[in-house]
């Protein structure tokens, strides 16, 4: 609950403002790439010393420990830091702009997609196979790895992305790839039903994390100065998703149906396009601080 909007104002007050995108970038592929590498490192401790052993726990710690002091070790910040009296009445203020609320409806669908969605169709996925070469288990496992690899390739192609075209089409582009998930997944084409249930979870992982980071690239951009407050409220808004998402699916994940794809992923497509259609989410901090200080020299 605290890494993504501790790292995310770290990111902010340490990125060159040209490089945003690159940052958030490097950490979402950071993120997920543990999640190959985590079990890299912890599973020969477990066949060493058994699943029950004080190692397994100690390593688990270390692994903490040496994050915390990288991050301790980071020079000061050339950024001014916003004192707590401030921030506290920036957090009320940043509740009643729209940017901010076009942004907590995204984050609100992402979390709802990413940690509630995308775990209850997985395992559908994998039992509709129609092969019997492997059992149901492996299935999911390479399921899930194939969504994984969506997540790792949404953050190798998010930044280079977002130079060239802007974080504004990257929304319709990720929106884009929600609906070619949902078609890989519904629609009964003559191809093996594996083949488009893979890429299905392929593509899932992709729109899904693409959306997460072009998310934070447009906070940490619109909300420079204010990035503590403003990544703790999409933080949390992130979290509600996840939580109302985790109430409903377990009563309704057992009946694979298109109304239940297309509640799901069109929510997220929706506010995706929502957000996309509001300028004032993709003004820059410069340009904002710009014609606040040429308004005066107008009114002269």
């Amino acid at each position: 609950g605290l890494l993504w909007p501790s790292q995310g104002y770290v990111l902010t007050h340490y990125a060159p403002q040209h490089l945003l995108n690159w940052y958030m970038s490097m950490f979402s592929l950071s993120f997920f790439a543990s999640a190959f590498l985590g079990p890299a490192v912890v599973a020969p401790v477990i066949d060493f010393a058994g699943p029950h052993s004080i190692a397994v726990p100690l390593t688990l710690l270390t692994l903490a420990i040496l994050g915390v002091l990288l991050l301790c070790c980071l020079p000061a910040s050339d950024q001014a830091h916003t004192s707590v009296s401030a921030a506290s009445s920036l957090s009320l203020k940043l509740l009643s702009e729209a940017p901010a609320r076009r942004l907590g409806v995204l984050s609100f669908a992402e979390g709802w997609c990413l940690n509630a969605y995308v775990p209850a169709v997985l395992p559908i996925m994998a039992s509709r196979w129609t092969s019997t070469s492997s059992s149901e288990h492996e299935h999911f496992q390479l399921t899930l790895l194939l969504n994984g690899l969506g997540h790792i390739f949404a953050s190798l192609v998010y930044a280079p992305m977002a130079d060239r075209f802007g974080r504004r089409w990257m929304l319709v582009f990720q929106a884009a790839m929600a609906v070619v998930a949902l078609m890989l997944a519904e629609l009964d084409l003559s191809l093996d039903k594996a083949v488009l249930d893979l890429s299905a979870a392929f593509f899932l992982g992709f729109s899904t994390i693409l959306a997460r980071t072009n998310n934070n690239a447009i906070c940490g951009n619109l909300y420079r100065e204010r990035a503590g407050c403003a990544f703790a409220l999409l933080a949390t808004l992130r979290g509600l998703g996840s939580i109302a998402g985790v109430l409903v699916m377990p009563s309704i994940s057992g009946s694979w149906s298109r109304e239940l794809v297309a509640a799901s992923l069109g929510c997220l497509c929706a506010a995706s396009l929502c957000a996309a259609v509001h300028m004032p989410l993709f003004v820059t901090s410069e340009a904002a601080g710009n014609l606040e200080d040429l308004e005066p020299c107008a009114e002269a």
